[in-house]
C-alpha cells in the first residue's frame, strides 16, 4: 500500500502524502521512481478535467525537473539497462509535461525523419507488420 493510498482512506492528509512524494527528486533508482510515479500518475488521470490539475501539473514540474537534468539528450541513450530505463521513464513525463527542450527534441527527430527521401524505409514501426 502506498502513500496515496493511506492519504485516499484518510489515514493521513493529501499534504503529507504530497511531502513524502517530493522526495522522489532525489530517487536514483528505477524501481522506486516508477512505483511512485505510477500513483502520481493514476492521481493526474483523476485530476485532469478539474481545477486541482494546474497545481498537480506544477508539483510535478517541481519533481522530475532535476531529474531530467540528467537525461534531457532524448538521442543520447544509455548503455545499461538500470539508466536505460531512467531514461525512458523520465523523458516520458518530461515531454508528457513539457519540461525542459523535450518536445523540441521529439520535432526536431521527426521532421529529420520526415525529411529522408523515403521516411518510411527507415520507419522503426513496421507499417507492413499492421
Amino acid at each position: 500500500m502506498g502513500i496515496f493510498d493511506f492519504a485516499w482512506r484518510g489515514d493521513i492528509t493529501y499534504d503529507v502524502a504530497f511531502d513524502a512524494l517530493s522526495n522522489l527528486k532525489r530517487e536514483t533508482e528505477h524501481i522506486p521512481l516508477s512505483t511512485g510515479l505510477a500513483k502520481l500518475g493514476a492521481l493526474g488521470q483523476m485530476l485532469k478535467r478539474t481545477p486541482a490539475y494546474g497545481a498537480y501539473s506544477k508539483f510535478v514540474k517541481t519533481l522530475i525537473t532535476p531529474i531530467y537534468q540528467k537525461y534531457n539528450q532524448l538521442l543520447n541513450v544509455p548503455d545499461k539497462l538500470e539508466e536505460l530505463r531512467m531514461h525512458i521513464l523520465i523523458n516520458r513525463w518530461a515531454c508528457t509535461h513539457r519540461i525542459g527542450n523535450c518536445r523540441n527534441q521529439i520535432d526536431e527527430v521527426f521532421n529529420k525523419w520526415r525529411s529522408l527521401p523515403d521516411p518510411d524505409s527507415d520507419n522503426p514501426k513496421q507499417m507492413d507488420a499492421v
